[in-house]
């Protein structure tokens, strides 16, 4: 124990050094145009949904009663830049170019650089070996409040805290506004996520998955919260969500001895039926949508959207350019041969296979 203790604290010691070393080196943004459209913008980052375990694209359970229904632009076949948190969130949130990224020119500097008052709600970790990068990015936002101190499963605060966060800054907060809000979502262990949410299904009798399900159906709620708190205040909004990755479900027999798995003890194989990965489509199907004031009616669209173009996305969204990104509406874009990041090299992601869709 002693000896894990001593590793550990070393390793924070590294990240922190890391963190200090990289965060609030300047931008290059230049805006213009800035012609804003909403008083409250919020950008949700999810963590670990899959698109095609959400009733809103046709997932036969229905996990998503709330978002089927409600007014917004849904989009069908958004790809998500790499099949991790640590890979796929620089990847979204700032410059890349190849395997390159320039972490100092991010969303949230961008924001910063059109004049919106910006936030960084978190329950994700603050540092550690998989948080270190977007702590980067959140220490650029004027306001920061993150619920874990350590890496991510360092607590196991509830999601639903957040909206208290987003509650108090929309109540007290009168400046044009980008909220971004990183969740810990469906993130394995899916079942410590719940947090006492029910559990609605009973898919396979399989508690993984079904706690996954739930995980979703608990991120609808949130999102029906959130959305309500944004229209209860009166003034114009935008909701944008999106996950950073999905996972690989599947149907499998897990033994455990003394907590420990059986299966990765004697062959060296994961078991569990909820897990990363990187091989199939689905390790990148990821729901990405907008909830506005000024769209009220359920709009879903099937163009390609590639995770690597969500700035110039954000800028659309916002009503603003850059010198460095050009705006680019999810309307009307369509990237016709996505690549995604695997952790090893930039490949088409239709090369990928396709998993059964545990039903």
């Amino acid at each position: 124990m002693l000896v894990s203790t001593i590793g550990y604290s070393n390793q924070y010691t590294t990240e922190l050094k890391s963190l200090e070393s990289q965060k609030n080196i300047p931008d290059d943004f230049t805006t213009s145009d800035i012609k804003k459209k909403y008083q409250n913008i919020v950008v949700v980052i999810g963590e670990s949904a899959g698109r095609d375990y959400m009733s809103l694209y046709g997932y036969q359970h229905d996990t998503t009663p709330w978002l089927k229904n409600a007014p917004g632009y849904f989009f069908a076949n958004y790809i998500s830049a790499a099949p991790d948190t640590y890979l796929s969130l620089p990847r979204t949130m700032a410059m890349t170019n190849g395997d390159q990224t320039d972490i100092k020119n991010n969303i949230v500097a961008l924001a910063n650089k059109a004049d919106f008052n910006t936030f960084w709600l978190s329950n994700q970790g603050y540092i550690g070996e998989y948080d270190t990068l977007s702590t980067v990015i959140a220490e650029y936002a004027q306001h920061k409040t993150f619920l874990k101190k350590g890496d991510f499963d360092s607590n196991n605060a509830d999601d639903m805290q957040l909206l208290d966060g987003l509650q108090q800054i929309v109540d007290n907060e009168h400046d044009q506004k980008v909220i971004f809000i990183h969740m810990i979502g469906s993130h394995p262990d899916s079942c410590e996520r719940l947090n006492g949410f029910p559990i609605n299904f009973n898919v396979k009798n399989n508690k993984e998955i079904n706690c996954y399900l739930a995980s979703i159906q608990k991120l609808d709620s949130f999102i029906e919260r959130a959305v309500s708190i944004l229209k209860n205040k009166g003034e114009s909004y935008s909701l944008v969500y999106f996950s950073d990755h999905g996972l690989t479900v599947r149907q499998t027999s897990r033994h455990l001895i003394l907590g420990q798995d059986v299966q990765y003890i004697l062959f060296g194989k994961d078991s569990r039926s909820v897990l990363h990965g990187r091989e199939s489509k689905q390790n990148y199907n990821v729901p990405f949508f907008i909830i506005a004031s000024d769209i009220l009616t359920h709009n879903t669209y099937y163009n390609y959207l590639s995770a690597n173009n969500f700035m110039a996305i954000f800028e659309w969204l916002a009503g603003f350019n850059s010198n460095k990104i050009k705006p680019l509406s999810p309307i009307e874009h369509s990237d016709e041969n996505v690549s995604i990041y695997d952790g090893e090299a930039s490949i088409p992601y239709n090369s990928l296979k396709d998993n059964e869709i545990i039903k």
